[in-house]
């Protein structure tokens, strides 16, 4: 196809072999070769002149378009060779990714400023595994483990855990800490039953024989944040390590006596035996550094 290419846009096969640096003979065969496999002539002959014919010129609209696809697509792979080009695929749950990825990806491209990224908001963590395994993710980061074969997990040195989060204008935010029988007089915003988060929490409540009186349901913690500075509730949430999700907001994170809720690991997960280019090599490389020495 680059010969006929070159033989229609030189007009001529002695002009083509000088841009091709081939010989003529060989150009001869080659259009020869492309004609037979087609069915069909591309140029009329008029002795050792080639005129394009009417299929011959769709031919060339076509096949142009083909190999400016192809020199398109080389480009792509050499950038994704390079560590300073590419394309990055991260999912998790809102609040991990609200603590992990906005301070790691301004220091990230910083270093690595061509390259983009795609931040997929995902819920239950067993989705996120399969997505990774299913090559639709490059990355996950979950607090909950997951038994995949071609999945590999690694602990990173953060923790999320339940806090109790009041209004800056509840009674409670006076103190320092409440205690757990206290947590009846408040009104609560939960997660939406039957989402892991929501049963977790229940789990734990039961364990301490602690019943809440549930006034909403969300399941976007920005807006359940946004409910408790308005005073409609207080609420359960996971803080992750390190975490600025309550910076300038009008609520306060108590500790609770009498209820502990155990610290869950992040984990950063990616698939095993897959070609990564340098450019998700090096993001891997700095996100276990990161938060390792956190």
């Amino acid at each position: 196809m680059e010969t006929f290419v070159a033989v229609v846009e030189c007009g001529s096969l002695s002009d083509a072999a000088k841009r091709l640096h081939a010989n003529q003979p060989n150009l001869t065969v080659r259009i020869q070769k492309l004609e037979s496999q087609l069915g069909v002539d591309l140029f009329d002959r008029e002795g050792k002149k080639l005129i394009l014919n009417p299929i011959g010129k769709r031919f060339y609209e076509q096949t142009k378009s083909l190999l400016q696809m192809y020199s398109d697509i080389r480009g792509e792979v050499e950038l994704y060779k390079h560590p300073n080009f590419g394309h990055i695929r991260i999912g998790g749950g809102f609040q991990i990714l609200l603590t992990t990825m906005p301070q790691f990806l301004v220091n990230f491209s910083q270093s690595y400023p061509n390259i983009t990224y795609e931040i997929n908001e995902i819920g239950p963590s067993k989705e996120i595994y399969q997505l990774v395994d299913q090559y639709e993710l490059d990355f996950g980061l979950v607090d909950t483990k997951h038994l995949f074969e071609k999945i590999e997990s690694i602990k990173l040195g953060i923790h999320t855990s339940i806090c109790l989060v009041v209004p800056i204008n509840s009674v409670y935010a006076k103190h320092t800490e409440i205690n757990a029988e206290d947590l009846s007089q408040l009104d609560f915003i939960a997660f939406k039953k039957d989402t892991p988060i929501r049963k977790y929490i229940e789990s734990e409540l039961e364990n301490n024989d602690i019943s809440l009186s549930i006034k909403m349901e969300i399941n976007h913690i920005e807006l359940m944040i946004k409910m408790i500075e308005m005073g409609i509730g207080a609420a359960l949430l996971p803080i992750s390590t390190g975490t600025k999700i309550f910076d300038n907001k009008e609520v306060k994170v108590l500790p609770v006596n009498g209820l502990e809720f155990t610290p869950r690991p992040i984990y950063f997960i990616y698939r095993k035996n897959r070609f990564y280019p340098p450019y998700l090599l090096q993001f891997m490389t700095e996100i276990r550094s990161y938060f390792n020495n956190f």
